[in-house]
């Protein structure tokens, strides 16, 4: 079975644009191999704009929890800890150019464990 959520994003920073998307629970990697719905949960996002970002997790609508760093104009995956997700949970991320100004936040997505989650930053 298939899910798919598009959520519109809310864009913080002009020169930014912000999407996030719950794929399948599987999804073939860079590398071929197959991820299993009883793997890690994982953020995959596609920073299409040229500065690196640094991504969080936004809890409570005020705590940020760092998740990692998407280089420009690349793919990268980022796991999410199963403590993070537990059973299910509305997740939202937050992506900050480095060395720069200015920032975007996504909406809530409600993620489960092994879930792939994609996010696209745009130019």
């Amino acid at each position: 079975m298939r899910r798919a959520r598009v959520f519109a994003a809310v864009a913080l920073a002009a020169i930014l644009g912000f999407a996030a998307a719950c794929g399948s629970r599987t999804m073939q990697t860079s590398a071929g191999d197959v991820a299993r719905p009883d793997s890690a949960t994982v953020l995959i996002v596609d920073n299409q704009a040229l500065l690196d970002m640094t991504i969080y997790l936004l809890e409570g609508g005020s705590v940020r929890r760092r998740l990692g760093t998407a280089s420009g104009l690349k793919k990268t995956r980022i796991p999410i800890a199963s403590t993070i997700v537990g059973n299910g949970r509305e997740l939202q991320f937050v992506a900050d150019p480095v060395a720069s100004r200015g920032n975007s936040v996504s909406q809530r997505i409600f993620v489960r464990r092994g879930d792939e989650v994609m996010l696209t930053i745009m130019r």
